[in-house]
């Protein structure tokens, strides 16, 4: 009699116990809005990070990444209060165009998360020939604007010129649109005109990303935002 009901009690003990330790413990997820982001060099490129409390899980989530000399990385905010769901922003600064790989860790109580997301990082490069310019004040001069795409920029582009307050301008010939395919070069031409109050000075040259070649002046951000520029300094001496 003894014996059996120490056996029911045994066994009801262990139904009792078993659930519980079958029971989800209380985690979180976390989760990027791409894992594949295609990214501009040398500008600040935002990824969106979504963190989803699971099993009634509350605490606060650290944020981190492997330190990197070739990409720069910071979180906003990096420390993520979490009772349900959260949000933080991963912002991207490759210093030049390449792929790259960057791991994600969220840490807290012992619980750790991470995520790989790979960035490919395009950038345009801009060069001049001659690489800088001399002109007398009422002249004009022409100077050769070449643009290469660098690890798979493809896109429409923008080049709306310079003026400066001194009647220094500079503009491409044409509309001032140019297509550049992927792993393409370029090249046109850009008018330098000097009045008759230009100093000299090194000036910024920007070409900016269109969504189409139809919209080339709308703000609408192409490809993800934010929108894309591009700029290279060019000196022109007057004499």
């Amino acid at each position: 009699m003894l014996i059996g009901v120490i056996a029911t009690a045994s066994v009801v003990a262990g139904l009792s116990i078993v659930p519980g330790l079958l029971s989800p413990r209380p985690s979180f997820s976390i989760s990027s809005s791409s894992y594949a982001l295609v990214a501009q060099a040398n500008a600040q490129n935002p990824l969106n990070l979504t963190l989803k409390s699971q099993n009634g899980f509350t605490g606060v989530v650290q944020l981190e990444t492997l330190p990197s000399s070739t990409i720069s990385i910071w979180f906003s905010p990096d420390t993520v209060p979490l009772g349900h769901i959260s949000n933080s922003t991963l912002w991207i600064d490759p210093l030049s165009a390449g792929n790259y790989s960057i791991t994600i860790v969220a840490r807290t109580l012992g619980i750790t998360r991470s995520i790989e997301v790979s960035v490919i990082a395009e950038d345009l490069r801009m060069a001049f020939s001659p690489a800088s310019l001399t002109i007398a004040r009422n002249t004009s001069a022409n100077v050769t604007l070449t643009l290469s795409s660098l690890n798979g920029l493809e896109a429409y582009l923008n080049l709306p010129g310079y003026v400066s307050s001194y009647e220094l301008s500079a503009h491409v010939t044409g509309s001032g649109r140019i297509f550049i395919p992927r792993g393409g070069i370029v090249t046109t031409i850009m008018g330098v005109y000097a009045g008759p109050y230009a100093t000299t000075i090194a000036f910024p040259f920007e070409a900016q990303i269109c969504p189409d070649p139809y919209s080339c002046f709308s703000p609408i951000p192409s490809p993800p935002a934010p929108l894309w520029k591009f700029s290279a300094n060019y000196n022109v001496t007057i004499t």
